[in-house]
């Protein structure tokens, strides 16, 4: 074909190819060769091939006839200018770019992942700081405003369990390439890249090295990693204490007396009308209600919650004494009206020094069953008068000091209608007096709580059996640690008088209630175990706190109020894990760096650009079809051995 049947068509299309060849000659065919940057070669579907051949053979179905050859001497009027070494041509040519200090220091070494760990510590050390510093305090409000600790801590531990995997995964990554520096699985591949990524890859690849390469301490910290956050939320608590809240006060006596002159009338009750009315109340109180508890002394509890430090305070104590052994059974029947016996007629029962204590009497048609009874030391009242023949002496506390009153307390345990006529009964003296108590007290819901702890009162031994006054009235004085606690004139005798006013004479059947009780807290008789001293206790009490009420001869004992108060309370144990993750985290790092410099081994780390410049060489990758399925090739990776290796300066994985 001519030249100018190939130059046929417009002028625009001549000029388009003539700049579509090469030396101004050798015309462009697409897609029939390409040039590869290394080699500078020129490659075709029919292998390679030189300048001079592509300009003697005419593209693949083109009718065109080879261009002629090129004048030798202008190729070498030329060849000073366009020769190209041979080692040129078959050298490859890299590609070279310039990097900044900043690129090299965060990409070919490892200061960023160390960076990242500093961060994780820092993070770390923030909470372990605040923990430590709230320790033991009162529960903030806000650790900065609108900041709760909860929320610090949960901020933190997030900032560093996410600084912590980032330096982990990095060096899992490393490791991957130098775990195929010897002939491993192609599947290892994925499995290290799966662990680089989370617990679930690095649980994956526990089971593949077994637990036996420096890489399972990564996997297995990136699975503790799960609980970092859990574990730093266990270690703070709020329980809560006792805080004191200000002072609480409880009313406590040092003087009782009487402002009202008292007309001492033998045969009358003109003493019990001058007792004060608040006093009175307490005592029948006592006396009636079954409850077993009495007005307490007054006291201020601002928080509800309350105690003292034991105190001291002006009361009235008791004491009995169980002298059973002084009565005397007797069993008569007769009919004299002078009613021997201690006025009992026919009686069949138990007597002390002829005087009626306990059981059957009375006429064949009206008989009646005693089952208690009692007589007042020193007095022959009309309680009494019936049964006695004169005053009555103390057998046991003959010698007490300061006595309000003294008495005998006879009665038939378990008493009931128709009793055995030889049922043994009980006889105690029993003695109120003036003492000093010391308490202890707290003040729990609203309740307030007293235990005696001791009692004092000054001894004085009077010899011999002492025969009672009708009514005492001297002044009573007690000194206890320089504190003096007095009682007035008359008071002793009124206070006598008004306790004595709640003893019955006796108690019979018609005594009892419709549960066969006798009233009030004397229904000792019928419960187990039978004991007064409860009773007598509730008295003593009663009359204690009375006087502990009144305005004058008062003082206030101080104590302390106590309230609820959340604190922080830090759980160090739960700080094992964070701490064994963090250092292991470090060791792990550091030991992948030096390894990795020891064997001199880029720092890849888990870079997927690695990945692509030294993945698979070609001859590896033509065993998989372009058509194979993600689980083929997932089949065809557990079988296939790859390494690392060296071909043409490059490192790729090869097929071993």
């Amino acid at each position: 074909m001519t030249q100018q049947s190939r130059n046929h068509g417009t002028g625009g299309a001549t000029r388009q190819d003539q700049s579509q060849t090469f030396d101004n000659q050798t015309p462009y065919s697409p897609g029939s060769a390409y040039i590869d940057i290394h080699h500078r070669s020129i490659q075709s579907a029919y292998g390679n091939r030189t300048l001079q051949q592509l300009r003697r053979t005419p593209s693949l179905g083109s009718t065109e006839e080879p261009l002629p050859a090129r004048d030798p001497s202008l190729d070498a009027s030329t060849a000073g200018i366009n020769a190209t070494p041979k080692d040129d041509l078959t050298q490859p040519k890299l590609l070279r770019v310039s990097t900044t200090f900043y690129d090299r220091i965060l990409t070919d070494w490892w200061w960023w992942e160390l960076f990242s760990w500093l961060v994780a510590f820092m993070c770390v050390a923030a909470i372990v700081g605040v923990l430590a510093f709230y320790d033991g305090k009162r529960q903030p409000d806000f650790i900065v405003p609108g900041v709760t600790l909860n929320a610090y801590v949960s901020v933190f531990a997030a900032i560093a369990k996410a600084a912590l995997i980032l330096p982990v995964s990095e060096a899992i990554g490393q490791l991957k390439w130098m775990w195929f520096q010897r002939d491993r699985k192609l599947w290892d591949f994925h499995t290290f890249d799966g662990a680089s990524r989370g617990p679930w890859g690095s649980l994956m690849l526990l089971s593949t090295t077994k637990c036996k390469h420096l890489v399972s301490l990564g996997a297995a910290i990136t699975i503790m990693a799960l609980a970092f956050e859990p574990f730093f939320q266990q270690i703070v608590s709020f329980p809560s204490r006792d805080i004191g809240q200000g002072p609480s006060k409880i009313s406590v006596a040092r003087s009782y007396g009487t402002d009202v002159g008292v007309s001492y009338i033998a045969d009358g009750n003109s003493l019990i009308s001058n007792v004060a009315n608040g006093l009175q109340v307490a005592l029948v109180d006592a006396a009636i209600s079954r409850n077993g508890s009495v007005k307490p002394a007054p006291s201020i509890c601002p928080t509800g919650r309350c105690n003292w430090t034991s105190y001291d305070s002006l009361g009235v104590c008791h004491q009995c004494q169980d002298v059973s052994n002084l009565l005397e059974y007797i069993c008569k029947n007769h009919t004299s009206s002078l009613l021997p016996y201690g006025g009992a007629s026919n009686p069949c029962g138990w007597q002390l020094n002829s005087s009626w204590v306990a059981g059957d009497s009375g006429s064949f048609r009206f008989r009646s069953t005693t089952g208690l009874s009692t007589i007042i030391v020193g007095d022959a009242t009309p309680q009494t008068a019936t049964f006695s023949s004169g005053s009555w002496n103390s057998t046991v506390f003959a010698d007490a000091e300061n006595p309000i009153l003294d008495f005998y307390l006879g009665f038939i345990p378990g008493a009931k209608i128709n009793l055995p006529t030889n049922a043994t009964p009980t006889l105690v003296e029993c003695l109120f007096s003036w003492c000093v108590k010391t308490f202890q007290s707290s003040h729990e819901s609203g309740v307030l709580t007293e235990a005696v702890m001791s009692t004092f009162s000054t001894q004085s031994p009077t010899p011999g059996n002492v025969s009672r006054t009708k009514y005492e009235s001297n002044p009573v004085r007690l000194d206890k640690e320089q504190k003096a606690y007095s009682v007035s004139t008359n008071a002793t005798a009124l206070l006598g008088n008004a306790i004595r006013s709640l003893f019955p004479r006796d108690m019979d059947e018609s005594s009892v209630d419709e549960q066969g009780q006798y009233p009030g807290e004397w229904s000792f008789v019928q419960n187990t175990p039978y004991d007064v001293n409860p009773f007598l206790a509730k008295i003593a009490s009663a009359v204690t706190n009375n006087m502990r009420s009144q305005e004058k001869g008062t003082e206030v004992a101080v104590g302390k109020a106590w309230g609820k108060e959340n604190f922080v309370e830090i759980r160090w144990a739960w700080f094992s894990l964070p701490g064994f993750v963090l250092l292991s985290s470090l060791v792990f790092v550091s030991t992948t760096v030096f390894r990795s410099r020891r064997q001199k081994f880029a720092a890849w780390k888990s870079s997927s650009l690695a990945t692509l410049l030294h993945g698979m060489t070609e001859e590896a990758r033509v065993g998989f079809a372009v058509s194979t399925t993600p689980s083929e090739v997932e089949a065809m990776a557990h079988e296939c051995r790859v390494t690392l290796s060296d071909q043409d300066g490059k490192t790729m994985l090869v097929l071993v």
